[in-house]
């Protein structure tokens, strides 16, 4: 009688290991790098401030101006326009309490490399000047190359 063995060979069971050996020297360097996690985060935390400025201006019909930062920095303030609308320069207020914004980038993130100002209108476009349609705020690392940007159209749309 043949008898059929139910077990692994010792050769299949050192290959199994030496395969998750090797995807675990890979992935989970990968996996565990703060900077892609704090990349991201920051840019779903830029791209908030940015919608919050625009929604605010279409709520409140008060044009409010997001204005990123070379450092990546990030401040909302109203523009002032219509009349009966808060100063011009005049901090926005967070749901939260405080100033709506933030002094940089965090640690081992650069912004664009220059100052970058969004206008929102009642309508919730942007009003941009002559000859410029759309506006592109990008987030960099400082070393290592790599980051994302998004893209603010002149219709107030906004594009990761």
């Amino acid at each position: 009688m043949h008898g059929y063995s139910k077990a692994f060979t010792i050769v299949e069971l050192v290959m199994v290991i030496v395969i998750l050996g090797i995807l675990a020297a890979v992935a989970i360097p990968r996996f565990f790098d703060r900077r892609d996690f704090d990349e991201r985060l920051y840019l779903e935390e830029l791209l908030s401030a940015v919608r919050y400025a625009q929604k605010l201006a279409l709520a409140s019909g008060c044009q409010v101006n997001a204005v990123v930062t070379a450092g990546g920095g990030y401040q909302l303030l109203y523009n002032g326009q219509p009349a009966n609308c808060p100063q011009a320069g005049t901090a926005v207020q967070s749901p939260t309490g405080g100033n709506y914004s933030r002094a940089a980038a965090p640690s081992g993130l650069t912004g664009s490399g220059s100052n970058l100002s969004l206008v929102f209108d009642s309508i919730g476009e942007r009003i941009v000047p002559a000859g410029n349609a759309d506006a592109n705020v990008a987030i960099r690392r400082s070393s290592g190359g790599g980051g994302v940007q998004f893209n603010v159209q002149r219709n107030g749309h906004i594009r990761i």
